[in-house]
């Protein structure tokens, strides 16, 4: 699909699985000195992501200037809502309007946000901080997942950076100000394991 969409000129990229990155420890990690950059918590901005199949066709989600799956522009005003969680929160395998966010605009709560990216706890808490907290939204609707929120959050908390948010009052990696590094990073990423593959 992704070929495809690239073949006809499209800024398309994979739907980047956060829970990966916990388990691998790609981003964000210490070796000795060395500082491993930034744990991206989105996606990349502006591009078509290619999600997953479950009814026969591929959802392929716009993402906004911060990699989330909304119109664009909704971060200049008042955010009304802004929903976080795991992927059934996002929308998984769904079309953007199909998802908790997409009915809620539906029923005319335009300023709706959805930053829900899979991820269990912590990264949902890491999202909070990074995109949440900097648009002050009236209402926030936290969707907690029973099925795997807490065998997730066991691996997550094996990442180094990930546990800063936990234990160091007012950390942040400042991610809605680094988009543009954010992009490179996950483009670089999406090329190196599109040539494994």
């Amino acid at each position: 699909v992704l070929e495809d969409m690239w073949l006809e000129g499209a800024d398309a990229w994979p739907t980047f699985y956060i829970s990966d990155w916990s388990k691998t420890q790609i981003f964000g990690t210490k070796v000795g000195t060395d500082e491993r950059g930034l744990f991206p918590l989105n996606g990349i901005s502006l591009s078509k992501s290619v999600y997953c199949n479950e009814g026969g066709v591929f959802s392929i989600l716009e993402l906004d200037e911060h990699g989330f799956p909304n119109p664009a522009g909704l971060y200049d005003g008042q955010v009304d809502i802004a929903t976080l969680g795991d992927s059934f929160t996002r929308g998984a395998c769904v079309e953007r309007d199909e998802s908790i966010a997409g009915h809620l605009r539906e029923m005319g709560f335009n300023s709706t946000l959805n930053v829900a990216r899979g991820g269990s706890l912590l990264v949902e808490y890491a999202t909070f901080v990074e995109f949440v907290e900097p648009v002050k939204p009236k209402v926030v609707l936290w969707n907690y997942c029973e099925c795997n929120d807490l065998t997730d959050l066991a691996v997550e908390m094996q990442n180094e950076l990930l546990m800063r948010y936990l234990r160091e009052d007012g950390f942040s990696q400042k991610l809605f100000d680094k988009q543009q590094e954010i992009d490179k990073v996950l483009k670089g990423y999406a090329d190196s394991a599109y040539i494994e593959w």
